[in-house]
């Protein structure tokens, strides 16, 4: 018999992957295309003063981590450890270059 986390493992791993992939679609600033269309209208012309996509991709953040603390937590096996580790990591990065790039 499987255990929870051996079958729950690529479902969790595709709600990760999906967290991220959602994160790095999100928009810095949701009002650029403006430009895009008149460049008279500056990119920052525009504030955004509830910053939704700031919350969105901090919650997003928050999900992805909590999925690989998880299974960090829950494997016995090293390698599948390093792999949460690194995955951790790399939601940290992507976070970090959508947010201040």
């Amino acid at each position: 018999m499987l255990k929870w986390t051996t079958a729950l493992r690529p479902i969790a791993h595709t709600v990760y992957g999906l967290a991220l992939l959602l994160m790095a679609m999100l928009s810095r600033n949701k009002y650029r295309w403006m430009s895009e269309l008149d460049e008279s209208i500056a990119v920052g012309a525009i504030e955004d003063a509830a910053n939704n996509n700031a919350v969105v991709a901090v919650l997003l953040l928050i999900l992805a981590l909590s999925i690989q603390i998880v299974l960090l937590v829950k494997s016995r096996n090293t390698a599948q450890r390093v792999t949460a580790a690194a995955l951790m990591v790399f939601a940290l990065a992507v976070w970090l270059v959508k947010a201040f790039a």
